[in-house]
């Protein structure tokens, strides 16, 4: 019934709320003072709205008593001493009110050192493309991270994402250098995905790109790695038409070389075959542009090709199919030196 539904509603709308906290003011919020009992218990002094001081026996403060995860416990604790601001957000679920406490992150020991390099990494539908460079940004080291998510459930998406970083990480630690990764686009890196088919589109949505990318970034908090993020403009392009045979490496491999050099603000113009056989040179008074629009002229030239060959591949699909459970044989035209058409072998239709 309507009534029902509105008590439904009303229960779920009043099942959070938040205090916003601020640095200038006593234990870093105004609404919510907390004061650290030793251990990992906090005690909260929550200011109630004039509309409840009634309910509470005419007292204005609720006193709570929590107990805070031991990992967090530290950087609440710094945050009281430090006089950082503090936000909290409460919450009601199935087991009670829980206590989710928000504030600026303690600053670490970094362990990495750009001068030695630069280790890039390039999301894909189902692995993590690793590039490491050395100071002159030359490639040193190619790897592929199996990452699938297409098809768990979040438990299962979360484990093999923590995997997926504590590889990336160990990386970093060992070779002591910062990571490169993407600035965070989710549109965009979609577009890129669907060049290359809208199945691997499909495979990556942005929760889980965005989840990955977290993961990366707290991981390499907590082990003292720094984390650069760029923008990830025709990174597939240059990787492609200028590293990708150079060194032997996979498209997505090279991308993520791309990123790493340009964290290191290397030089991304092409070489003299990508100049030859993508774009003509640029005429004299148009060379002060920025490099990325010989690159641009590369992509679309790329698009232009893609969508010549889609007609063709999407009329063949279209073909009348064959009864099914019976095989048809697909025959060539004949060639124009007049040669016979050869049959190809049988193809199963359903």
């Amino acid at each position: 019934s309507h009534a029902e539904w509105r008590e439904a509603w009303e229960a779920a709308r009043s099942s959070q709320f938040y205090v916003l906290g601020s640095k200038d003011e006593t234990a870093g919020c105004q609404g919510c003072v907390v004061e650290y009992l030793g251990e990992n218990r906090f005690r909260l002094r929550l200011r109630l709205p004039d509309a409840l001081i009634e309910r509470n026996a005419g007292d204005k403060y609720l006193i709570l008593e929590a107990a805070m995860p031991r990992y967090g416990t530290d950087h609440l604790a710094a945050a009281l001493t430090l006089e950082q601001a503090i936000g909290y957000r409460f919450r009601r679920d199935e087991k009670g009110w829980r206590v989710f406490a928000s504030t600026k992150a303690l600053p670490f020991e970094c362990a990495s050192d750009k001068r030695r390099g630069m280790i890039g990494v390039d999301l894909n539908a189902d692995h993590l493309a690793v590039a490491e460079t050395d100071r002159f940004g030359n490639l040193v080291e190619a790897r592929r991270i199996p990452l699938v998510l297409y098809g768990c459930t979040r438990e299962q998406a979360s484990a093999r994402v923590g995997e997926a970083g504590k590889q990336l990480l160990a990386l970093a630690t060992e070779r002591q250098k910062p990571l490169a990764v993407e600035r965070l686009d989710f549109a965009k890196k979609k577009a890129r995905l669907e060049a290359e088919g809208v199945r691997y589109s499909r495979m990556l949505s942005s929760l889980a790109y965005a989840r990955t990318f977290a993961v990366i970034k707290a991981r390499a908090h907590d082990g003292g790695i720094e984390v650069y993020q760029r923008n990830p403009a025709y990174t597939s392009v240059i990787g492609r038409h200028k590293f990708a045979e150079r060194y032997g490496i996979s498209f997505h491999q090279a991308a993520a070389l791309v990123i790493a050099r340009r964290a290191q603000n290397l030089s991304e113009r092409p070489n003299r075959r990508t100049e030859l056989h993508n774009a003509l040179p640029l005429p004299a008074r148009n060379r002060g542009r920025h490099v990325w629009g010989f690159w641009r002229q590369v992509a679309r030239k790329e698009a232009a090709h893609a969508a010549r060959r889609r007609p063709a591949l999407k009329s063949r699909s279209c073909s009348s199919p064959a009864q099914p459970g019976k095989a048809r044989a697909v025959t060539t035209p004949p060639a124009a030196g007049g040669s016979p058409a050869r049959e190809s072998s049988p193809a199963l239709f359903g």
